[in-house]
This record gives C-alpha cells, structure tokens and sequence, in this order.
C-alpha cells in the first residue's frame, strides 16, 4: 500500500552500523532500517530468516548489500529494562533470555565457520576453531578483551580438552546480550524480540 515518510531519527549510530526510526503514515507504524558499511546487514537478514518461526525477531521488509528493513519493535531494550524491574521480573526475563538463547542454538547448520560470511566451511568445530584461532585474536579489541593471556595457552587449552570441541554446529548470536534483545510489558514483562546478527557463525552451543 501506498503511504508518506513522517521522519527518520537516529537510534544507534556505530562504527560498524547505524540504526535509524521511520516513521510512516498510511498505514501508521514505524521501521527499522539497518546501514551498515561491511555488509554484515547480510548475516541479518539470513537469521531473521533462519529464525522467523523459532524466537521472535522483526518482520523483515527489505534488504540489500548494505541496508536492512525491518518492523520497528515497540518497548525496551532488555538492558534497560533491567534498571527498572523488580527483582521477581529480573529473574523471569533473565530465565526468558536463557530459554530464547537455546531455542536460537536449536537451528542446526550443515558445515562450522563464519558460513553466513561466505567463508570456506569446516567439517569439524575443531578444524573450524584451531585454524581461525590466530585470525579471531589478532584483532587489538579481542587482545584487549582477552588481557595477558598469551594465544599459546588457548591453543594448549583447545588441545587438550578435545571433547569441548565435537558435536554438531548450530547457529550461534556472536554478541548475545541485554542491548540486543528487546522485551515489552504487555501485559507483564515478555521478550518481544532478538536482533544484531552481525557477529553470527556456526558453531558449537557450548561455545
């Protein structure tokens, strides 16, 4: 249906990505679109497609090489909501978060690897992990992120403890936390919906 463009207001501008509000008439809602400068939108639109039936994410519109269109979701994010809730809520939407998190490791892959980035696959979570190893910490944020624990140790660890390193892929959020997650109060407090892919691979649910 036909209808005219309202406004469009920042809601997250990042390095990586920006996210912005459009509002519209005829019908009257609002919509997220996603611009991103690497194309990790991509990845997005793939999960949300992965994912439609199995936790609530946004109703996806449109998509392309750098740009996302999704339904706008009413509420919060969790993180913000967690500032206001009292503790018996805290404790639901946190077991709700947990239960969402295993519904998305439910989603079996075929292959391990960063698949939605058009990477070459592994066969194994093993083979996947120990020659991505160097490439995953090289970056200065994940350094920093990891402190003083030189790379030599996580290859030792993945060595020796094997087992942690069979079993089947699935897909797996990459960057699953309370700002990324949206949850709305009506009538009590419920997750309404999942977002930020940008970070997915396939890989073990332990991971």
């Amino acid at each position: 249906p036909s209808c005219s463009l309202k406004r469009v207001c920042p809601s997250s501008l990042g390095k990586v990505s920006s996210v912005f509000r459009v509002d519209i008439s005829s019908p009257d809602e609002s919509l997220c679109l996603r611009v991103s400068r690497n194309g990790e939108v991509n990845k997005e639109a793939v999960a949300y497609g992965l994912l439609k039936d199995v936790v609530p994410v946004p109703p996806l519109i449109s998509s392309g090489e750098k740009y996302l269109l999704s339904g706008w979701l009413p509420g919060m994010t969790l993180e913000s909501a967690l500032e206001i809730v009292d503790s018996d809520d805290r404790r639901i939407l946190a077991f709700s978060a947990g239960e969402v998190l295993a519904r998305i490791h439910s989603v079996a892959l075929e292959s391990f690897g960063f698949v939605f980035d058009g990477d070459a696959s592994f066969p194994s979570a093993r083979s996947f992990l120990l020659t991505k190893l160097d490439l995953l910490l090289s970056s200065p944020l994940v350094r920093e992120a990891f402190g003083l624990i030189p790379l030599e140790e996580i290859k030792k660890f993945c060595s020796q403890y094997i087992v942690l390193f069979e079993g089947k892929p699935c897909l797996l959020v990459g960057d699953y936390k309370a700002n990324n997650i949206n949850v709305i109060n009506d009538p009590s407090w419920r997750i309404n919906g999942v977002y930020d892919f940008g970070d997915a691979f396939a890989g073990l649910n332990e991971w």
